[in-house]
Order: C-alpha cells, then sequence, then structure tokens
C-alpha cells in the first residue's frame, strides 16, 4: 500500500508524544495499523506491551483482526512475527472500561472491592440508586433539623427538584476526576466584586458580548457607506458619527472587563433620529436602508442587555443567598455517594463509573501507577476526540514519570471536527489543547501531524464541504477554525463530479411531521430516478450502475422520522433497513413471547392467556373465547377455569376439542418450562411452536428473527447474573422498553440491496457513494426548561435564585453564564454533526431541509448572494443561525444554479424559474457537472400537504413520478433524428386494460399479466409489485416466492425443503453463485485442465467463510453447473471482455402496455466488439429452449430495450441460458 508524506511520517516518526489530526476519509485506520506494525518491526516491542484504546467494542475486535492479518501477512517475509501474530488474540485491544475493568481486578484490594465482583445491569443499578436515593432523602430531613444549610435547601426547593438536581448534579461529578473535591471546591467557592473580572463566568461573558458588538460595528459601517452617498439625508449625518462613537466606547469598556462592561451598558442609550422628509423616492430608499441597518444594532444593543445582569451588586446578592442551599445540596450528594457505594459493594456490582473512577485512585498511588506504566511501552489511542477529562487523567496517569525510564510512546489520532459525543461527556477541547500545544517539528518532543488528504470522496464532495466549513467552523462561535490544515484536499483528482443539491422546502402553515413526509417523497422520486443509472469512476469512465445499497438517508435524530421516512420508501417500492425505527422490545413478536413467559409463569393471568389463545399457537376466534368465557361468566372466575370447563362440556364437541387440547398443550410448556434454563426453554419454544419461522415470514421477517434471538440472549445473560428468575427478567425487559433502549440488532451484511436510514452519528465511520442528509431545517439548540440547577466543568455549578417568601425565582448570574456557553457549546456540537454528515459520501451528496419563508426564501437568498457587501459579518450569522439549513443558505455563491419550484420534485424539468444560470435544464440531477458549483432548490408547495395528520400513519401518497430515465443522457445515441422509440407497435406488448396505472412494476409481474391479459383473465387486476429484487428474480416466473425458506437464520428439521422445494432452492443459490464468483480468479482457472470445477469449490468455501452464504446455501450451490457454464463456449467468451455487468438493476420508462417505471435485474451483460452479449440464466423445469422463450422471451426484449437505452452500445445477441440443462438458447430479431 503507498503512503502519502504525512501518513509516512505518522507511521515512523519517533516522538515520544505523537497526535495524528486525520480527517474525513484520511485513512487513520491504516496508519494506526501500519505504525504498530513499525514499533513492532522495528523498535523490537511486543503487542502484549501496547495498550490500544479504541472508542467501540466493534471498532476494537475490528482493529484485532485487521492487526493479526497484517502481521500474518508480514511472518511471510520475517517468520519471527508469526509470534506476534499470535500473541494478538490476547494483546490489549480494548474500550477504555474494558482496561480499567483489569486494573480493578488486579488491584481489588486496594479498591476494596470483591475480587469477583460483576458490572451491573442497568435494572440492577437503577435498584440500588433508587434504594440509596429514598434512603439519603430520609437523611436528609433528619439532619435539615440540626443543619443550616441543609434546611435551606428543603426550605427552597420541593422534594422533586431536590431529586432532580441531585441526579443532574450526580451524573455531572461522575464524569470528572476528583469528583467530590470539585464539588465541596465550588460549593464553598467566594464571589466577590473585587476578583469577578477573572473569573471564567465574566470572561464568558465578555467574549459573547465582543462578538455582538463586533457584529454591530459591521452593521454600522454599512450606514457609514450609506452616508456616504449623495442623496443621503443630511440630519441622519450627525447621528451616524455619535452611533460610531458610543459603540467604540462599548467595545473599549468590554476589554477592560466584566464590571466595566455591564456598568456601562446600564447607562447606554442612542440618539432620537432627527425628523426628514424625503423629497424623491431614491431619498426615501436610503433613509428606509439607515434606519432598517440602525434598528438592527439598536436590538442587538437591547439583546445585550438581556445577556447581561443589569449590575453585578446584584448578581453577586443572588449567589450569595443562594449558598447555604449550594453548601446543603453538597452535602447530601457526598452522603447519597458514600450511600449508593456501600449498597453496590454490598451487592457485589459495580458500574462503569466505578470503573474509571477506581483506575483512577490507583493510578493515584505511586508505587502502583508506576507498575501499570512499566507495563506498556507504547499506548495508543484512537478516536482520542471523545475522551472525557477523567479518561485523559486516566491516560496521563499511564506516563513514565521516572528520569531514567526507558522511552515511552504516545500515539492520539483521531479528528476534532468529527466529536459528536458531547452528550456522553465527551470533551473535544482535549483535542484542540494538544492541538494548539503540539509542534509542527520533526524532532519536538511533542509533535503534531496533519492528515488532510481524503481518500474517500470526490473532489465536487470535498469543495461542498470546504466551501460550508470554511464559513461554519470558527474557533469564536463554534470551537474550531476551519484553516489550511483543516480543509480536505482530494486523495487523487475526479472529473465530472455530481452537484451537490440544497433543497429548501417550504414549510408555512405546514407540521413539522408533513414536512418529513414532503422531504421523504422527494428523496424517494430520486432514488427511483437515479437506481440503475451509471456510476462514473475518477476519471469520468463508467463503472457500473448505482444500486439501492450505495444509498444512505441520514438525519440529525430518528424519533417520530425515521418511521415516516421508511413507510414512504416502502411505499414507493424502495427495499430499506432502518436501524431502530422500530424499539425491538416493544415489537409484535417480543411483546408475544413476553405474554408468554408471563403465562408459564402463572397460568391464573388472563390477559396472556387471552393473548396466548389468540396467537399464532392456537389462533382461537373472538367467538370461541367469548363462548369459553360464557362457561364461568361469574366477575371472580379466572380464564382458566373457564377454559377447563370448555375443555369438560360435552355440548360443544369441536370447541371442548379445541380446548382440552390446549389446557394439554400449556400443562406440556410449564414442564418443559420448570425443567429448563430460561434462555434454552425459549429458543426450543419458539422452535418448536414455528414462532420463529411464523415471525421471519412477516414483513422485516430477518429483523424480527433478529430480536427474538437477542431476547433468548439477553434471557441466558441475565440468568447468569441474577437469582430471581423470570419475574425479574421480564421486569428488566419492561424498564427497557419504557426507557426506549432496547435497541434493534443489526441484521443486514453491506452487500444487501437495501436504502440505509440512519442517524448522523449511526454513520460516523461509513460511506456510502449516494447520501441524502434530511431534517436540516430543525432547531440548532433544543429547547430546556427554567432549570433549578446549572452546572459546567469550568466555571462550577450553581442554584437558581428562589425567594421562598414571596415567591419569586430567578436566574442566577452563574447560571446565566453556563447557559450561554452551553449554547455555545451545542452551536459547535451541531456544526460537526453536519460535518460528519457531509463527509459520508463518496459521490453525491443531496442536502435536504425545510424552513418558513420567513426564515429562508428565494427572493431573500438572491438578493444575498447578488449583493452581498463586504462588510458583512460572517461569525455573526453563524452566531445568529437558528438551524444548519440557515447555515448551508448563507455559503450559497454567484456561481450556483438556483431555482425556484412550483411543486415538489426532484426531477429537472424546470417549472418556474431558473436564477444566475440557466444549463441545468434536462440533465438528470445526479450526472456529473463543474465541480464546485451547487444546485438550489426552493419547493414552495410540497405535495404532503395534503396529508393530514390522521392518516399519515395509513396512507401516504406518492405523487406520481414525471420519469426514471432523462429523454437526453445516455440513450440518445441510440435515437435517430431525435424520435424517442415508440412502444405502440411492438408486437411483444399488447396494450392491457386496467383498472389503474401502477406507480412501478417488476418486468416479471408485467410479463406475467401480458399472458393473463392474452388468455383473458385478470387483465383489469394489475397490482404494483414489489421491485424486481435480484433475489426474486432467481425463482422461475411459473412459481410462488417461499416467503420464509432461504432466508431463517437457523432452519428447524421440519422446515426442510425437500423434493421438488429443494431441487428449486439449489437452483436459486446456484444463480446466486454466478453472480458473486471472481470472474479473474475465474480467467486463471480457464487456463488448468479440470481446473474450474475447484476453483468454484473454493469461492463456495470463500463465501462461506465470509459471512456471504450460510453453511445451509452454500450446500445446495451445485458447483458444476457453474463450472460447466465458466468453461462453456459462452463462458469463455465472457471472461475474455473487458466489461462484464452481473445483475444490473434498472428503472425503465414505458408508455406501452401500460404506462409505468418498469424494473427489473439483467442476469449478465458483457461488450464484445463495442456491442452488448446479454444473458438471461434461467433454473426451470424445461425439456427444451422452446419452453423458455414461450415464458420469457417478452422480459427479454424488455432487457433488450433497457439495455440500449441506458447505454451507447446496441445489444447484439441476447440469450436465455437454462442451467438445469446446460445449454444457451440464442434469440433472433
Amino acid at each position: 500500500m503507498r503512503f502519502t508524506e504525512a501518513q509516512t511520517e505518522a507511521i515512523f516518526a519517533d516522538n515520544g508524544e505523537l497526535l495524528v489530526s486525520a480527517a474525513a476519509g484520511s485513512g487513520k485506520t491504516a496508519v494506526l495499523v501500519e505504525r504498530i506494525l513499525h514499533m513492532i518491526e522495528h523498535k523490537g516491542m511486543s503487542i502484549d506491551r501496547m495498550l490500544i484504546v479504541t472508542f467501540t467494542r466493534a471498532a476494537a475486535s475490528e482493529l484485532r483482526e485487521r492487526l493479526e492479518l497484517r502481521l500474518s501477512e508480514a511472518a511471510e517475509k520475517t517468520p519471527a512475527l508469526q509470534k506476534q501474530a499470535d500473541l494478538v488474540a490476547n494483546a490489549q485491544i480494548s474500550t477504555i472500561h474494558s482496561y480499567c475493568q483489569r486494573v480493578v481486578r488486579q488491584n481489588f484490594q486496594h479498591c476494596q472491592v470483591d475480587p469477583q465482583f460483576a458490572l451491573s445491569d442497568d435494572r440492577t443499578r437503577m435498584t440500588l440508586y433508587q434504594e440509596s436515593l429514598e434512603e439519603t432523602l430520609e437523611l436528609l430531613y433528619n439532619e435539615a433539623m440540626i443543619d443550616a444549610d441543609m434546611a435551606e435547601l428543603v426550605h427552597k426547593y420541593p422534594e422533586r427538584d431536590i431529586v432532580t438536581m441531585m441526579e443532574t448534579l450526580y451524573s455531572f461529578l461522575m464524569s470528572r476526576p476528583g469528583p467530590m473535591d470539585w464539588l465541596v471546591r465550588h460549593a464553598n467557592k467566594e464571589w466577590s466584586a473585587d476578583t469577578i473580572d477573572d473569573e471564567p463566568m465574566a470572561k464568558a461573558f465578555c467574549a459573547e458580548a465582543a462578538l455582538v458588538i463586533q457584529g454591530m460595528l459591521s452593521l454600522w459601517k454599512e450606514t457609514e457607506e450609506l452616508a456616504r452617498d449623495p442623496g443621503f439625508p443630511a440630519p441622519y449625518t450627525k447621528t451616524v458619527r455619535l452611533d460610531g462613537q458610543l459603540m467604540d466606547e462599548l467595545s473599549i469598556n468590554c476589554k477592560k472587563g466584566f464590571s466595566t462592561l455591564v456598568n456601562h451598558l446600564g447607562g447606554l442609550k442612542f440618539t432620537v433620529l432627527s425628523r426628514f422628509k424625503p423629497e424623491t423616492e431614491e431619498d426615501r430608499q436610503i433613509a428606509e436602508a439607515y434606519k432598517e441597518y440602525r434598528g438592527r444594532y439598536k436590538d442587538m444593543v437591547d439583546d445585550l442587555k438581556k445577556l447581561l445582569p443589569t449590575g453585578c451588586e446584584q448578581g453577586l446578592a443572588d449567589i450569595a443567598a443562594m449558598q447555604p442551599a449550594t453548601r446543603g445540596l453538597s452535602k447530601i450528594i457526598i452522603r447519597f455517594h458514600e450511600n449508593f457505594q456501600e449498597h453496590k459493594r454490598a451487592q457485589g456490582v459495580l458500574d462503569f463509573n466505578d470503573l474509571e473512577h477506581m483506575t483512577l485512585e490507583v493510578l493515584s498511588e505511586e508505587a502502583l501507577r508506576a507498575e501499570q506504566a512499566e507495563q506498556f511501552d507504547a499506548i495508543f489511542v484512537d478516536e482520542y476526540q471523545d475522551v472525557s477529562a477523567l479518561q485523559e487523567a486516566i491516560l496521563n496517569g499511564l506516563k513514565r514519570g521516572e528520569k531514567n525510564a526507558p522511552k515511552q510512546y504516545f500515539f492520539y489520532v483521531g479528528d476534532v471536527k468529527q466529536s459528536i459525543y458531547r452528550f456522553r461527556l465527551a470533551e473535544p477541547t482535549l483535542f484542540l489543547t494538544k492541538l494548539q500545544s503540539f509542534s509542527s517539528q520533526p524532532d519536538a518532543p511533542q509533535r503534531k501531524i496533519i492528515l488532510n488528504r481524503n481518500f474517500r470522496s470526490r473532489a465536487g464532495v470535498l469543495d461542498s464541504v470546504n466551501r460550508v466549513f470554511e464559513h461554519v467552523m470558527d474557533s469564536r462561535v463554534t470551537e474550531i477554525d476551519y484553516d489550511a490544515d483543516a480543509k480536505l484536499y482530494p486523495g487523487a483528482p475526479s472529473h465530472m463530479d455530481p452537484l451537490t443539491e440544497l433543497h429548501i422546502l417550504n414549510s408555512a402553515g405546514r407540521k413539522p411531521s408533513e414536512m418529513v413526509l414532503a422531504e421523504a417523497e422527494l428523496i424517494a422520486r430520486d432514488i427511483l430516478q437515479t437506481v440503475g443509472s451509471p456510476i462514473l469512476d475518477a476519471q469520468g469512465e463508467e463503472c457500473g450502475v448505482l444500486h439501492y445499497r450505495d444509498i444512505a438517508i441520514l438525519m440529525p435524530v430518528s424519533k417520530n422520522i425515521a418511521d415516516k421516512v421508511e413507510l414512504v420508501l416502502n411505499r414507493a417500492g424502495i427495499p430499506v433497513y432502518c436501524e431502530n425505527s422500530v424499539d425491538s422490545l416493544r415489537s409484535d413478536e417480543i411483546t408475544q413471547v413476553a405474554q408468554h413467559l408471563l403465562l408459564m409463569d402463572n397460568l391464573m393471568n388472563d390477559v396472556p392467556l387471552i393473548s396466548e389463545l389468540r396467537s399464532p399457537l392456537f389462533e382461537m376466534t373472538e367467538t370461541e373465547l367469548a363462548q369459553i368465557r360464557l362457561k364461568k361468566p361469574q366477575r371472580e372466575a379466572s380464564f382458566l377455569e373457564a377454559l377447563r370447563a370448555a375443555a369438560e362440556d360435552a355440548g360443544q364437541p369441536s370447541l371442548t376439542k379445541r380446548c382440552a387440547e390446549a389446557l394439554d398443550r400449556l400443562e406440556h410448556e410449564r414442564f418443559l418450562y420448570n425443567s429448563m434454563q430460561l434462555d434454552e426453554y425459549l429458543w426450543d419454544f419458539l422452535m418448536r411452536s414455528g414462532l420463529y419461522a411464523h415471525y421471519g415470514a412477516q414483513p422485516g421477517g430477518k429483523l424480527r428473527q433478529a430480536n427474538l434471538r437477542m431476547l433468548c440472549h439477553r434471557a441466558g445473560e441475565y440468568a447468569k447474573a441474577h437469582s430471581d428468575g423470570l419475574h425479574g427478567f421480564l421486569e428488566t425487559i419492561t424498564l427497557d422498553a419504557d426507557a426506549a433502549v432496547g435497541g434493534s440488532p443489526t441484521v443486514i451484511n453491506p452487500w444487501e440491496d437495501v436504502v440505509r436510514i440512519m442517524t448522523i452519528h449511526k454513520s460516523k465511520g461509513l460511506e456510502f457513494p449516494t447520501v441524502y442528509v434530511m431534517g436540516l431545517g430543525g432547531a440548532l439548540r433544543r429547547r430546556t426548561a427554567t432549570r433549578a440547577l446549572s452546572v459546567h466543568g469550568k466555571i462550577g455549578f450553581g442554584l437558581g435564585y428562589v425567594n421562598e417568601k414571596v415567591r419569586t425565582k430567578r436566574t442566577t448570574l452563574i447560571q446565566g453564564a453556563i447557559d450561554l456557553i452551553e449554547r455555545n457549546e451545542e452551536r459547535a456540537e451541531r456544526a460537526r454533526v453536519l460535518y460528519v454528515a457531509m463527509t459520508r459520501p463518496k459521490s453525491r451528496l443531496v442536502l435536504l431541509g425545510s424552513a418558513s419563508e420567513k426564515a429562508i426564501c428565494y427572493a431573500d437568498v438572491v438578493s444575498d448572494v447578488e449583493n452581498r457587501s463586504a462588510y458583512v459579518n460572517d461569525v455573526l450569522r453563524v452566531r445568529s443561525a437558528h438551524s444548519m439549513l440557515e447555515w448551508l443558505s448563507q455559503c450559497i455563491q454567484k456561481d450556483d444554479i438556483l431555482e425556484d419550484w412550483a411543486r415538489s420534485d426532484l426531477s429537472t424539468e424546470q417549472l418556474r424559474e431558473t436564477h444566475v444560470k440557466k444549463q441545468l435544464t434536462t440533465e438528470p440531477t445526479s450526472f456529473p457537472q463543474k465541480t464546485g458549483v451547487w444546485r438550489i432548490v426552493f419547493h414552495s408547495e410540497p405535495d404532503s400537504s395534503k396529508h393530514s395528520q390522521k392518516d399519515e400513519k395509513v396512507k401516504i401518497e406518492i405523487p406520481e413520478i414525471a420519469r426514471a430515465f432523462d429523454e437526453t443522457d445516455l440513450n440518445a445515441a441510440q435515437q435517430t433524428n431525435g424520435e424517442k422509440p415508440e412502444w405502440s407497435g411492438d408486437p411483444v406488448a399488447p396494450k392491457l386494460a386496467l383498472a389503474h396505472r401502477p406507480l412501478k412494476l417488476g418486468v416479471t409481474a408485467l410479463c406475467r399479466a401480458l399472458e393473463e391479459s392474452e388468455a383473458n383473465v385478470g387483465a383489469g387486476a394489475l397490482e404494483e409489485d414489489g421491485e424486481e429484487t435480484v433475489e426474486r428474480k432467481r425463482y422461475p416466473m411459473e412459481l410462488a416466492r417461499p416467503r420464509l425458506l432461504g432466508s431463517l437464520a437457523r432452519m428447524p428439521a421440519f422446515m426442510e425443503p425437500k423434493g421438488e422445494e429443494r431441487a428449486l432452492q439449489s437452483g436459486v443459490q446456484t444463480h446466486r453463485l454466478l453472480s458473486l464468483v471472481d470472474l479473474a480468479g475465474a480467467s486463471r482457472a480457464a487456463e488448468k485442465p479440470d481446473g474450474m470445477a475447484a476453483y468454484v469449490n473454493m469461492e463456495v468455501e470463500r463465501l462461506e467463510r465470509e459471512g456471504i452464504a450460510t453453511p445451509a446455501e452454500a450446500a445446495l450451490m451445485d458447483v458444476g453447473m457453474v463450472a460447466r457454464f465458466l468453461r462453456g463456449e459462452l463462458g469463455v467468451r465472457m471472461l475474455k471482455s473487458q466489461r462484464v455487468m452481473r445483475e444490473w438493476s434498472f428503472n425503465l420508462r414505458i408508455n406501452e402496455p401500460v404506462e409505468t417505471i418498469l424494473q427489473g435485474v439483467i442476469d449478465l451483460c458483457f461488450l464484445e466488439e463495442g456491442a452488448w452479449v446479454l444473458v438471461d440464466f434461467k433454473t426451470d423445469r424445461v425439456k427444451s429452449g422452446d419452453e423458455l422463450w414461450q415464458r420469457y422471451g417478452r422480459q427479454l426484449q424488455f432487457y433488450r430495450e433497457a439495455l440500449s437505452r441506458a447505454t451507447p452500445y446496441p445489444v447484439r445477441e441476447f440469450a436465455l441460458y437454462s442451467l438445469r440443462l446446460g445449454e444457451l438458447f440464442a434469440g433472433c430479431d
């Protein structure tokens, strides 16, 4: 692998501490692996004397695998490295919590914990927390009688507020080193007017005031420029001068300090404007412009007065008044902490916070610290931008302090621009501090190296990222300066890059849920239009087509959004996977199994019993349940008694028999339940009952089955850690469901052809050819209620002022400063979230957001672009923006293409007006354009306005698609005289009389309907068929696709396919093998006698080894069939071709026999002498080629048309290949 100069320096640098600032897509993981290998190979280090810290367990596992592979490769040249490869399995490659757990176990005596301690789960921790809290509150009320500070706390706040304050403050303290010392220090802090200017709180106020004053001066300079106009009103000239003096004085006082600024601001007053009567329209316009500018900076002065206190004396008096209650809160927090720790020790459990704090305690003891530091010659920290202050203290504790100690290496790698986990208490300022203090000099003991060469995205995407964040990222408003080092540079040049698109929807008068639907419909329409279109490589050459799996839809938050997007895409026939769209613990399958477990615990429980009888296990109707209830209608009688009575009633033999069978089965289940471990019983029940198979056949079957497997796994884990049995497990499941922490297991592989929907946070570290980022119109800051407590690491904590006697409340000076800092930190976090989203795509980036025309409108943007003043203050604009969409709109430039559309559509047919440039009128949006130019579309009338809140979950209409392909793109090479091919005269496409026109249709479904139409069967009943997927197409046309087989993770014995069904499955898997076999290897195998069968066997083993095929699927793949094809004449021709496409998905717009978008998959096509050879594989049981042509002739004609229209090459040959017969049946025109 070739590395850049900066990457090479990062790998081989010999500095003691090395910080690598690795931008998105810069290859940081590869650099990390190579540096570890270098230190083993050239520094003589051993992998077991290295500590490698990652952010997640998944990242640790991936890094371990990559290191083992790389060391094994290096061992082929240097056999001595094989020992290091063997040591990787036990090397300390883990999260910081895993390392801390090892330290605590090694030093359990010092930590005073049970050496066999367990990590508490959420339920155990919550139970112990509540017990400790209740005991502490009782202690608070008792001690309030003798402790004045606690008495103040109790008198000023109700218990509910005290509990909330305790939870907030304790959670914060557990993220900091020395938490109780920090608490006591800030609780007893004395505030005075003499020293307030030196406080972090005062400096925060002054820094914000300086930004506001700078913005005011920018606006004033606009008025000064207006005053130079000959037509400027003379009476206003003096006012301009006086306002300038006033602002200069304000700026000077701001620099003097907080108290001076507050005092000066309190007496600041603007002069009243003199009266002026304009004589001309031009005079009036100039006067109005001046008044507008002046009004804006006067409003900013008012905002500044609201931001700052009216006087320092009052602010300090409020803090002093709340000092006793503050001390009381600190005392009760300390008592609670001690109580909570005792409860956990008694139970022999620790939580993650305990692991970190105990590790830091161990490292605080010099002898123990030296012992830990001696174990590691090198320490590597991945994703360093996401460490907390406490974790940083732990890492610093591992440094060797002895003068003569052997050299130790620290390697920090990360990207502060991608630090998006502040809500998990990450401290990006730690990275920034090192970035500013470390030197770029090669021999510096603390060195930094910048990796800003991006190998993921094309230049067009990188240009857009740089454009936005050169504007948005400024250390004064978003903590980071986007300078030359921070910018992204392409790792390789690219040509013909797709445009970056920004779609702005008008949200005026519409609910947020309606705008989600509108944005989703835009995306769905564009996906249908672009999937199947050619993808160009960096040189501008075609390198395949766009698949659904190449697309991701990202959003800032998924709650109440992702499920709506998923629904819209499903309605459009787009295969989609949405992680955590519905909480798995609230899903139907988990609810059903939980009800069964409740019934096993107590058969007298009526609700679970009725649920079980109604379930697929018994399928009793409501009428039957009513008849059973009537056997024992008394209120005090349980439903079980009624069921037993019905089982003994001879009056209804059928019902009696069913009830008796149900009772027998329930008793048998209870016997098994009492005889087996919970997880073992659960899995056995799911398989015996067929529920696992049943839910696998439902929509979203794979995810449902994964949820059931997850439930069994959690049952086993719970049984290992707890002794309270089923009741405790069900209580845990209920608590987790209420807290929405169930999560959904990931059930898809990267090669599955589905569109991914995920949050921006989930997308971190991933990449996709096409990315849609929606929901950008959301507020930058979440609304927060007035808080009784505010806390911040730099300032401390403060209580809101409360005067219980006169019942008044107000925000204190400390709270105001903390709120200001939190607002700035959240703005900076949102900027980094946007950065992560915009750096995910490889080729195409589409941004969508909704805003009212008052916030962002077409006319204002055009005016701003054309008349942007030299005095515009970008920092103030970034600070004052209310959404990420506003940030993006501020980045629009003169070269961009602005369009104002009358309806919601992503196609490029011009509807109203295109401003600034007019060249983009007919080309599809995904096709390449000039790098750096954006396409901005204002959608003034989203279609979803017709949806109501009531029916949005039931019925969502997708507007009619304009077209699947643009008539001026690649198909132009196949047209003559500008005429489009006509379908009306095609003998293979007779007209259908339809009851309605389907939005989209699979080729197979259309051909089947045409056959029925010719036979006068169901001609008017053609319905929308699901998308023609690769998997669906592998089944013969006349057979219905099995609903469950082939998708089960584990197939019960009774469901094993037999006879004809097994032969069908074998044909399907063989068809699949043809699409997955590596052709380069097949070409080499063809040169050896009898080498093809052996090679195909190796490919099957590879697919199984890599998890692409399950063992059951691999066993069904017919190696002989595939080898026979590859050895045959057609296979040899294919292997010689320089351009081969397999399973090429397409969308084809047709007008006859029905106007629709035709979706299909071409199995194989390859170029030969400048023309296509098209082949479709079939697994049908037939005796001759005539049978195949009778079934699939029409289908192949559609494939020919799609291929010739989508590419500039003609189709010279087309044929059907029977896998069963091993013969090729060529077609003819």
